[in-house]
């Protein structure tokens, strides 16, 4: 995905200083650096890991869990009690607390520690695709 970024936010800059658009490259560079810089927050932020208590030996089995725990749920996988609001992904192999989802493109879980990074990268790579989609299409 970084390099997804990188490369249209490089090819719309380099374009734009070929034709001596001044303004466009250099708004191109930010917005190509905003995203860079969101996607990095976001995807080396932790999603909020519940560790099991230490010593404990961990669990066996595959926990069967289609909604956050109300408290009172016990992980089979990692051997532990959920609180609130807990859900064991199924990719990562560990217990999230404020699960939202797992993000294929970030290939991590998005949980109470990244969401606010998830939702701020969203926001800043949609604007600044659009940004990007914009002035090439109004060819300014």
């Amino acid at each position: 995905m970084l390099g997804v970024i990188l490369a249209i936010g490089s090819s719309f800059t380099s374009y734009n200083r070929t034709k001596g658009s001044l303004l466009h490259s250099v708004l191109g560079l930010v917005a190509t650096l905003a995203s860079a810089l969101s996607f990095l927050a976001c995807a080396l932020s932790s999603p909020g890991i519940l560790k099991p208590s230490p010593g404990s030996a961990g669990g066996s089995g595959h926990p069967e869990q289609f909604f956050a725990s109300n408290g009172k749920r016990h992980c089979n996988a990692c051997d532990l009690k959920q609180p609130a609001g807990v859900l064991h992904c199924d990719y990562c192999h560990v217990c999230i607390i404020g699960w939202d989802h797992h993000c294929p493109w970030m290939n991590k879980c998005i949980g109470e520690g990244n969401l606010f990074f998830f939702n701020s990268f969203l926001g800043v790579s949609l604007s600044s695709l659009g940004y990007i989609v914009l002035a090439t299409m109004l060819g300014s």
